[in-house]
């Protein structure tokens, strides 16, 4: 009975995301009761986990980009997943999300794909365009400084593994000047780092067709 109202009341609501508080809230119903409920709502294939307890309607269409980017809003996607398709031709599985939202460094899990946060300051919380659906992509030449900034600068990312992806993308679709101007916000260290991949001709670099 307890799997009907919560069914029930997801498909009267029509949000997106529900958290185990709410529920329990709006259903009057122990939170003991209707975390059983919501367990085998999930193992039953009814009802799909979100994020850190939340659990997404099954009676509306869900966008797991939308979802992950409002968990840690103001965010955008960036990095790999943002410069798949025209800049970077793989199959990307991993959210990767810039915000300016303590993160923590697990990745987190959301339907097939992983959910990968990383938290930057808000001088450089910019180069991004929100699109109407909701969701902000970062435009591809700061998309690539965050890959740098992130993976190589402050992650553990070799040279060689960072220019080993810089490798498979088409980085002369890049706009050189608004790389050089968004690489000056970041400051010297990176500037200087650009400029140099610039002198060793990678931003005039494509992987071959």
């Amino acid at each position: 009975m307890s799997a009907v109202r919560i069914l029930a009341y997801m498909r009267k609501s029509g949000k997106k995301v529900f958290t185990v508080s709410e529920l329990a809230g709006a259903l009057n119903m122990k939170r003991e009761t209707l975390s059983t409920a919501l367990s085998r709502l999930v193992k039953s294939g009814v009802v799909s986990k979100g994020l850190r307890g939340q659990y997404l309607n099954p009676f509306v269409p869900q966008n797991y980009l939308k979802i992950a980017l409002d968990y840690k809003k103001p965010s955008y996607a960036s990095m790999e997943y943002a410069l798949s398709g025209d800049i970077y031709k793989q199959n990307i599985y991993t959210f990767t999300i810039v915000t300016l939202k303590n993160v923590k460094t697990k990745p987190l899990v959301l339907g097939n794909y992983f959910v990968e946060y990383h938290q930057i300051s808000p001088v450089l919380f910019f180069g991004y365009t929100e699109h109407p659906s909701g969701v902000a992509f970062a435009e591809p030449e700061k998309a690539v400084l965050d890959m740098i900034y992130f993976r190589y600068f402050k992650g553990k990312y070799s040279l060689n593994s960072l220019l080993s992806d810089l490798d498979d993308m088409f980085l002369e679709e890049l706009d050189k000047g608004k790389l050089f101007s968004y690489a000056k916000r970041f400051g010297s260290q990176m500037l200087s780092f650009v400029k140099k991949l610039d002198r060793d001709g990678w931003w005039e670099h494509s992987p071959e067709r």
